[in-house]
């Protein structure tokens, strides 16, 4: 997140804006959505865009629901500047961003309602990551080459492309947290369906507990890896976790796991499943 306080907005403040945004996301294709602002607009601004290879594209005029910003202004307004007596204005703007701060990235997007299904943009993200998929299976298809025991199967979580008990072992790492909590049911459903009697289950997911970006810090000292991953759409406490597991399964075995590898567990059991950086199961179908 990227927090920028000027008295006067104008083009060179949004050109700084440009290279803060350059110089944080390194490498990244950059699209931003923007209002017709003339500090935007701006041929100096247009050039050095180009220049840093950031993408623009313009929101229609009189349309702020369009702009994730404005809902998120809409909550400051709500639950920081309503009906508190404020000295000037940039006491306000203090509180603001000192509120905006405080909240973790997948608390500011939701907020700004980007993480709702109703979000304008899903339907152009969605064919995006479809897109992305196809890729990568392609890339993965490439890299198997020769390898006739192993076959790559594109399918969805809660709708597994499988018959009945198909499978003896079966491995999903960091899957779960990217999904809605509502689809949590659907996903443990389908494990259990396409899982053979005595099948070996290892499922792995980040435990909130152990995650210091918990209060916006890294895990790793380089910060290589910030565990509030944008696209995490919910991360487990590790009791609340073992207690949705047990509606399942009986649960026979918890490890602590470190690191952001899972190793797998042998176990004599219906199922094993892993919480990393932290845990792992086996239960009995019920």
């Amino acid at each position: 997140m990227l927090l920028h306080s000027v008295g006067v907005w104008n083009q060179d403040e949004f050109q700084k804006v440009l290279r803060q945004i350059r110089r944080t996301w390194r490498g990244w294709r950059i699209v931003l959505f923007l209002d017709r602002g003339s500090p935007h607009r701006a041929k100096g601004s247009m050039c050095l865009a180009s220049e840093l290879g950031i993408e623009t594209r313009w929101l229609p005029v009189a349309r702020p629901e369009l702009n994730p910003v404005d809902h998120l202004w809409r909550h400051v307004k709500q639950d920081v500047l309503a009906n508190e007596p404020t000295p000037d204005l940039y006491a306000s703007v203090g509180y603001a961003c000192q509120y905006i701060s405080g909240l973790t990235p997948q608390q500011r997007l939701r907020k700004a309602g980007v993480l709702s299904d109703t979000f304008w943009l899903h339907k152009v993200l969605h064919k995006h990551v479809k897109l992305l998929l196809s890729k990568y299976l392609k890339c993965a298809k490439i890299n198997l080459k020769g390898k006739s025991n192993i076959a790559l199967v594109r399918g969805e979580a809660t709708k597994l492309p499988f018959n009945n008990s198909f499978f003896d072992f079966v491995i999903c790492l960091e899957l779960i947290e990217h999904l809605n909590k509502k689809y949590h049911m659907l996903f443990l459903r389908e494990i259990q369906r396409v899982a053979k009697e005595k099948a070996i289950i290892i499922i792995s997911t980040p435990n909130l507990y152990s995650i210091p970006a918990f209060e916006s810090k890294y895990i790793f000292k380089d910060k290589s890896w910030n565990a509030w991953n944008t696209t995490h759409k919910y991360i487990y406490k590790s009791t609340e976790f073992i207690a949705f597991l047990d509606k399942f399964f009986k649960i026979i075995e918890l490890r602590r796991i470190k690191g952001t590898i899972t190793t797998p567990v042998r176990h004599i059991g219906r199922m094993s499943a892993a919480m990393t950086p932290a845990y792992a199961f086996s239960p009995v179908r019920r």
